[in-house]
């Protein structure tokens, strides 16, 4: 989630075989020992340089960018929620708590496929209690089949979580932005200001000369920062409320619930994937595992 399409692509068409045999005996064993749990499965990929076992030990050739695949585990006694985020990092815009059908995703119970070993096709309650992100959104074998608009929401899009630790009891203060200056002249500029190391005084006049715009627009692109901040501000006080809203409507028992949700974080078992590849970190929403292997 929240990566190119083509990197899904080539996981499976790559030249490793991954392993990921030990991840259903670890799920059952925990909800047999947890019997109000449930599993909730999302994937997603890391690029890592590996060795190429197509290639011969020697040479440069040797080495190539590979997307490893992941597999996310929370533990949940509630539903975790069908929501997304989806964030564009080339504009900054973030949605948060997007349904998942907009992008025909849901969480679908995880049934063994054809070529699952017998001995991962045990009958299991368990196995009951294990939900995996599914999506019925296809791009490629169907030509453009997506507008490009919603194939970067797709690549945006993260499962979206939000905890009672995740909720300040204020906004995040807004310290830095993006100002956007139109000028009378024509020119546009888009520049960053931080209110850490800038300081209005040194940084206008500097735009000013290097841009060729007149000393009368000192005011204006000083009036268009703190736009930008009020903008900002408002985003952030906007979402907050919308983070608050969504905890109250959950309700106590579930609120719990989410608050000692346990993940897992599980990469392939191939003597490839060192320890030093691994990383807790998820995605913005989710944070860091509890747990990896």
């Amino acid at each position: 989630m929240g990566q190119e399409l083509h990197n899904y692509a080539t996981i499976w068409s790559g030249p490793f075989v991954w392993n990921f045999e030990p991840l259903l005996p670890r799920i059952l064993q925990r909800l047999s020992s947890n019997p109000k749990e449930k599993a909730f499965l999302f994937g997603s990929s890391e690029p890592q340089q590996l060795p190429d076992p197509r290639v011969g030990s020697e040479g440069a050739a040797a080495i190539r960018v590979v997307p490893i695949p992941v597999i996310n585990v929370v533990f949940c006694e509630a539903a975790v929620p069908s929501l997304l985020g989806i964030t564009s990092v080339q504009s900054s815009e973030e949605r948060v708590a997007v349904d998942m059908k907009e992008l025909k995703m849901g969480w679908t119970p995880w049934r063994p496929a054809d070529h699952c070993s017998r001995r991962q096709r045990v009958s299991s309650p368990a196995a009951e209690r294990i939900f995996v992100l599914a999506c019925t959104l296809r791009h490629f074998g169907r030509g453009q089949y997506l507008s490009e608009g919603r194939l970067k929401r797709f690549e945006y899009a993260m499962p979206w979580l939000v905890r009672s630790k995740d909720v300040m009891d204020e906004p995040e203060p807004v310290t830095d932005v993006v100002v956007c200056y139109a000028s009378p002249g024509g020119a546009r500029l888009e520049f960053g200001f931080d209110k850490e190391v800038d300081r209005t005084q040194l940084l206008i006049p500097e735009l000013i000369e290097e841009h060729g715009l007149q000393e009368s627009e000192f005011e204006t692109i000083k009036e268009s920062i703190k736009a930008a901040f009020a903008a900002k501000r408002a985003e952030q006080t906007a979402k907050h409320e919308q983070l608050k809203a969504f905890l109250a409507g959950l309700g106590e028992q579930a609120r719990a619930a989410l608050d000692a949700a346990v993940i897992l974080k599980v990469y392939p078992q191939n003597r490839e994937i060192g320890d030093s590849l691994k990383t807790s970190f998820i995605n913005r929403y989710y944070g860091h595992a509890h747990e990896v292997v």
